[in-house]
């Protein structure tokens, strides 16, 4: 090697060194980028099975109706967990099986009405679960 290209390497080597650490984020980004396009992650899903959904929204039904019972005493703090429980299984249940539901957006009367719709969706749907409160809106 020439005495010349020598020295220009040996300069050019700080120099390289300076902008490889200057961009080193970067650089580990499009790094990151190209492992990620050889080795995509596998999907990660958190999907509960609809067997399981059914057999929590059948528990946490009975819970409630035994709260509702006269004389039940049970506290509110209970009460107001298990209906909340009960409606956020609910609106998985509502996902799980791709039925549009707006539980989480809707309050008063407006909520009423969206849970009473998600559970006759889901009885629809095939869902086996006696939704609390069934037997008041059936009628006499």
């Amino acid at each position: 090697m020439p005495p010349v290209v020598a020295v220009l390497a040996w300069c050019s080597v700080p120099a390289l060194a300076f902008g490889v650490a200057c961009n080193a984020g970067a650089i580990g980004r499009a790094v990151h980028r190209a492992i990620l396009t050889v080795h995509p992650p596998a999907p990660v899903t958190n999907a509960v099975p609809v067997e399981r959904l059914a057999a929590d929204l059948r528990r946490l039904a009975a819970l409630l109706r035994q709260y509702e019972t006269p004389g039940a005493g049970a506290p509110m703090a209970k009460r107001l967990a298990a209906h909340r429980a009960y409606e956020d299984r609910l609106a998985d249940a509502c996902t799980t099986l791709e039925i549009s539901h707006r539980l989480e957006r809707t309050s008063g009367w407006e909520h009423a009405l969206e849970l009473a719709r998600a559970e006759s969706a889901l009885l629809d749907a095939g869902l086996v679960f006696a939704p609390p409160g069934l037997e008041r809106r059936r009628g006499p």
